[in-house]
């Protein structure tokens, strides 16, 4: 999902909250924070020799249990946090937006949307973790091109 289509969807249910899940399990406790909003390009050479530029929003979560039930943020201070970093930092809003989390149960992972769906009184939102990928091979349908 691109950074623009997250944040339209935040407008659209400015009173709610956004939840996080990962293979059906709440992944991220309700009161988190978050720490960074971080623009990522990436560059690399893939086994086919061709240069690949690939750019990211990437979104640090944290929660400590101490903070259980005291802070929650609402769908319009998330869109206000965006906001906010987009007004000083500049953010590429046609970006794929990624999340990261990590905590004493979960190994620190980045996470994509995999999907996103509008509750009563939330937003739903389904991470899975991207499995490696040969770029020439997922392109062509085949590995003629690459290593």
């Amino acid at each position: 999902m691109k950074t623009k289509e997250f944040i339209k969807q935040l407008g659209l249910q400015p009173e709610s909250k956004t939840s996080f899940h990962f293979m059906d399990k709440k992944l991220v406790p309700d009161h988190y924070h978050i720490t960074e909003i971080k623009n990522i390009i990436s560059e690399s050479v893939d086994c086919g020799k061709t240069k690949h530029i690939e750019k990211t929003t990437l979104v640090q979560l944290w929660a400590i249990d101490s903070e259980s039930g005291k802070h929650q943020l609402s769908n319009k201070k998330i869109k206000h946090i965006f906001e906010g970093i987009d007004k000083s930092l500049g953010l590429n809003m046609e970006a794929e937006i990624l999340f990261e989390f990590g905590d004493e149960n979960n190994r620190t992972s980045s996470y994509k949307i995999e999907e996103l769906v509008q509750t009563d009184d939330a937003i739903v939102v389904n991470l899975h973790v991207p499995q490696t990928e040969c770029k020439p091979r997922k392109l062509l349908n085949s590995l003629s091109s690459c290593c």
